[in-house]
């Protein structure tokens, strides 16, 4: 059965769409937890994952229905829905955004979670499930890893940190093991077939996201991270991008949620090829010299960080006036 789009509908198609859900939020569980290490591995218990897993899929949901609902297809969009899970992992999850404001806002979660865990996660994701391998990709994954190495080892003496610098073994093992996880369950869904569905939460769903989302507001305000002011801020912040993605959306635009089905993945020679290259681009990374907090390698990437943290809303908010503009005088011209 499909609906007036030509998509699948009915119960098949309510599976489909929690299947993405799950898996988007499996993606931003393994790049914010197990890659970019929001906390030490060593000190998670099984309650505290459960916990993460529960709050990971409701952001994984919230994602989706993001996508899908403006419609996000290029850039600037993309931007602006990885900012929007940025900010709610530092605030909600890690705990991070508000520590030592204001750097503690840009440098993890409109830094790092937003370039490392929202844009290149779910670029990840994307690529394993429409395949193909380009020379940008396997760049951009080198670039990546060679973060990654340098965070790993270095992050921990942070102030947000605060906890032992994991072994590389240890943190190849949970990151490259988690891509892996990735890259099969992206298989198996090349494997069923899977076609466009409507990802967009119905109204009973929103009302079981929201009231998770508020249950981790409340959760975080009670630990006494989040006051009346870190609440203005995600709020203030959250509505603005909100407004941002209405002002992007265009109707016929085919959202990446979409065109990343039917699945058309590189299989498993591409997943061993981006897994090498990520490993072995942060195993340089992680041995490269440079001691504690004012070695050269973690200034330059928490300073990297920290700039993309404050220029990329300014930049966004920019680009976009300049092409209402652009609009409104041609169609004025």
């Amino acid at each position: 059965m499909t609906d007036g789009n030509g998509r699948e509908s009915g119960v098949k198609a309510w599976l489909a769409a929690w299947g993405m859900r799950l898996l988007v939020g499996l993606t931003l569980l393994v790049f914010s937890e197990l890659v970019w290490l929001s906390r030490d591995l060593a000190a998670v218990d099984s309650g505290t994952w459960a916990t993460l897993a529960a709050l990971y899929l409701l952001l994984g949901a919230l994602v989706v229905d993001l996508l899908a609902r403006f419609r996000v297809g290029e850039l600037f969009g993309w931007l602006a829905v990885a900012g929007l899970y940025g900010l709610l992992q530092g605030a909600l999850v890690s705990a991070t955004a508000f520590q030592s404001l204001p750097f503690s806002l840009v440098t993890r979660p409109l830094g790092l979670h937003t370039l490392g865990s929202g844009m290149l996660g779910l670029a990840f994701l994307y690529w394993q499930l429409r395949g193909g391998w380009t020379t940008r990709r396997a760049v951009i994954l080198a670039a990546g890893g060679l973060a990654w190495g340098v965070w790993v080892r270095w992050s921990p003496q942070l102030p947000a940190g605060g906890f032992p610098a994991p072994a590389f073994p240890l943190a190849a093992a949970a990151a490259g093991g988690g891509l892996i996880v990735l890259g099969g369950l992206a298989w198996l869904v090349r494997q069923l077939d899977v076609r466009p569905v409507d990802y967009r939460l119905h109204p009973w769903e929103w009302l079981l996201v929201s009231a998770g989302l508020l249950a981790a507001f409340w959760r975080a305000a009670g630990l006494a991270e989040m006051g009346i002011a870190e609440a203005a801020i995600l709020g203030g912040l959250a509505g603005y991008l909100l407004v941002l993605l209405f002002m992007l959306r265009r109707e016929r635009r085919v959202p990446f949620v979409e065109r990343a089905f039917p699945a058309q993945g590189g299989g498993g020679r591409v997943l061993a090829l981006a897994v090498t290259i990520w490993l072995a681009a942060g195993g340089l990374g992680y041995a490269l010299p440079g001691a504690g907090l004012d070695g050269l390698p973690l200034r330059a990437l928490t300073t990297g960080l920290t700039l993309f943290g404050i220029l990329w809303l300014p930049a966004l908010s920019v680009a976009l006036g300049l092409r209402v503009f652009t609009r409104l005088f041609r169609e004025g011209g």
